[in-house]
């Protein structure tokens, strides 16, 4: 995983009291960076979730960078909102194991320290 996103789980973590990793208890705010980074992390997954007529990389992050940083207007918001709607089954996974890698501790089995 991209350390971006490593990073954007221990921000959220600090920020969001009990946060147990997802991504449903973020803000809008947030939902939106996290997609950003995403998309910015893993350039494959563009042609997939941006507009067809956005092509090459370099269009494509001007276009999230424009999209992300500027767009106030009803038509980004839907768009942004769009993204996240696509993303959200992918990114909640990926997060919540990522979360739970870093901050919860797994019990062995029964059985497991005996040899069985």
């Amino acid at each position: 995983m991209k350390q971006e996103i490593l990073t954007l789980i221990e921000d959220f973590n600090e920020k969001y009291k009990d946060w147990d990793g997802d991504i449903i208890d973020l803000t809008d705010e947030d939902k939106d960076v996290l997609c950003y980074e995403w998309l910015l992390a893993y350039p494959s997954w563009m042609d997939d979730y941006l507009p067809v007529a956005i092509t090459g990389i370099k269009s494509q992050i001007e276009f999230l960078d424009l999209l992300y940083d500027k767009g106030t207007d009803e038509a980004s918001q839907l768009l942004k909102g769009a993204i996240y709607l696509e993303l959200e089954s992918a990114l909640r996974e990926r997060v919540a194991d990522l979360f739970c890698e870093e901050h919860m501790e797994v019990e062995p089995f029964a059985g497991y320290g005996r040899g069985e």
